[in-house]
């Protein structure tokens, strides 16, 4: 831990944790670099294996774009009352679950698609780097004062 204050600590999260977190949402958001343009947008995701996977629309931008490439995905939870929270970054390869898993498999993950009316494509980030951190406010009883320094 990483002492930030007299009352807040930063937290570096075990992939363990990262993991676990990752598995307490179902929305986060995909960053990519397009011709030197950064890209970040939110998709409904689930934790399956070492892919976060992803739908989107068959042949849209966003699924030619995220195809084949180096991702980012995040996710976070803020806390603004306690001036706590966490952040959650997986780093990988985008890849086309369609070839690699059967279509009722990836049914069965049972992500809804933001569109209801558009042909479903499946995109999985292949994690290769899973990181995260907390900053956490410690209660009062637990504050150092100048005279504990």
């Amino acid at each position: 831990m990483i002492e930030l204050s007299n009352d807040t600590v930063l937290e570096t999260l075990t992939a363990a944790e990262c993991r676990r977190l990752l598995s307490t949402t179902h929305v986060g958001r995909v960053g990519l670099v397009v011709e030197g343009l950064a890209y970040v947008l939110p998709v409904s995701y689930v934790l399956a294996n070492d892919y976060v996977v992803f739908r989107t629309a068959r042949g849209s931008s966003f699924d030619r774009m995220a195809r084949d490439r180096a991702l980012t995905f995040e996710i976070d939870h803020v806390d603004p009352g306690f001036h706590a929270g966490w952040s959650v970054m997986a780093i990988g390869w985008g890849v086309d679950l369609e070839r690699l898993i059967e279509q009722h498999a990836l049914e069965s993950l049972g992500l809804r698609p933001w569109s209801m009316d558009a042909r479903p494509g499946w995109v999985g980030i292949r994690i290769d780097e899973l990181t995260g951190r907390r900053i956490i406010s410690l209660p009062r009883s637990l504050h150092r004062t100048s005279r504990d320094t």
